[in-house]
């Protein structure tokens, strides 16, 4: 049997609105990058990428701090006091007088996303199941995607003000823990009915968690590729007007909010071809991008590139939900697979240098290169994925579908 949802409308509506975070460091600062900078001419470009990514180092350590400290704590809690951080350190560069100064900040903040991050998926996992579970985790999906189009034009908007203007947005956290607060119901950590038996259940973290972990890294360094390469790729490259890059950059989320609402579907036409295909589309992605020209071209090739992200995220979420062998291992998983989004997002700018550097001359244009070269590789992890699937079914629903929750929790094999 599936296991009810405990979530009152308010409260589902409470905690998919964390999920508006997700992407909030690449929508808020990503853009704000070259104002930031002309605003301390002493900086170097090393500097605003150092201010870009510093705080992916202290959030994937918290990542995997929250994910043990669920263990121990409710991670309502948890939640609350990652938003309280991230809101508050988010808004002290306004008060830095250098670069040196924002980046010591942003490490700070860095401490909160990585509470925060994992918690959604967590929390949504403690209190629904089967198909429920699978619909929540793809509407939190849907919402960071959703983020990520409302927010650009704001930003923009508001580096015409001041370059200090955007990191007021990170107010939105403290608007957010508020509802969290009054919304979501507590999660404290769950106690296993087999605690007293002689073979409890460990909460180990499996050695193929370790390489899921690593296959998310590489799906967000991959997701990154484009829109951190957008305005570059435009102006260097195509004949369109920069005034069209955020209209490129909102098409991206657009097409992972599609992705997003396919997954549940999709997973249980699909089974274990599920991941392969979603491979495949990002490289159909990448390859349309390498050879497109117009406008029309490149939103559809952005479309296809967010959609596979929005196809692929969801279902790692899913799987550690259902393959944990207790609570304990659920929430040390979902904060292992909270580590990734960090881990991919610092992986992105030593991976578009290195394929940069191989290029052949005259060969490509760098950018359709690196499009072209990301084509590839997805396409030869799709192979291998197609080998490496599992033999059992993948669909997820069927998984649980004769077995609640705290059964599968319970069960150790």
């Amino acid at each position: 049997m599936e296991k009810e949802s405990r979530f009152s409308a308010f409260g589902a509506f409470a905690i998919l609105s964390t999920a508006f975070l997700w992407i909030f460091e690449v929508v808020v600062v990503g853009p704000s990058m070259g104002v930031i900078s002309a605003a301390f001419p002493e900086s170097t470009q090393s500097d605003a990428r150092y201010m870009m990514l510093i705080v992916y180092l202290t959030c994937f350590i918290f990542s995997i701090l929250a994910g043990r400290l669920a263990k121990k704590y409710d991670k309502k809690k948890i939640l609350l006091i990652g938003l309280l951080i991230y809101g508050i350190t988010g808004m002290l560069p306004i008060f830095a007088t250098s670069m040196s100064q924002i980046i010591v900040m942003r490490l700070i903040t860095g401490i909160g996303v990585g509470l925060a991050l994992p918690m959604t998926g967590a929390i949504i996992a403690d209190h629904t199941s089967g198909q429920k579970r699978m619909k929540m985790l793809a509407m939190a999906a849907i919402v960071a995607n959703i983020a990520g189009i409302v927010i650009v034009p704001i930003v923009g908007v508001l580096m015409v003000i001041s370059w200090k203007a955007s990191f007021y947005m990170f107010a939105l956290a403290l608007v957010i823990a508020l509802v969290v607060l009054i919304g979501v119901p507590k999660s404290p950590p769950i106690k296993q009915e087999n605690a007293s038996t002689e073979t409890p259940v460990k909460a180990k973290i499996p050695s193929i968690w370790y390489f899921y972990t690593a296959c998310v890294a590489f799906i967000w360094c991959m997701n990154g590729v484009y829109p951190v390469n957008t305005a570059f790729f435009v102006m260097g490259e195509t004949t369109l007007t920069p005034t069209l890059i955020g209209v490129l950059m909102m098409a991206t989320p657009l097409g992972g909010i599609i992705g997003s609402y396919l997954f549940p579907k999709l997973n249980k036409v699909l089974k274990s071809f599920y991941v392969p295909v979603g491979l495949f589309v990002f490289a159909i992605g990448f390859v349309l991008l390498s050879i497109g020209h117009s406008l029309t071209f490149l939103l559809i090739a952005s479309v296809v590139v967010g959609m596979a992200a929005g196809l692929l995220y969801p279902y790692a979420l899913n799987v550690i939900a259902i393959r944990a062998k207790s609570p304990a291992q659920k929430d040390m998983g979902m904060g292992l697979l909270g580590a990734s989004l960090p881990i991919g997002g610092f992986l992105g700018a030593p991976f578009c240098q290195l394929v940069f550097l191989a290029n052949i001359p005259n060969a490509m244009t760098p950018y359709r290169f690196l499009f072209m070269a990301s084509a590839c590789l997805l396409l030869v992890i799709a192979i291998i994925s197609i080998f490496l699937r599992a033999k059992k079914s993948t669909d997820l629903y069927e998984i649980e579908k004769t077995k609640d929750l705290p059964q599968t929790m319970q069960s150790a094999q």
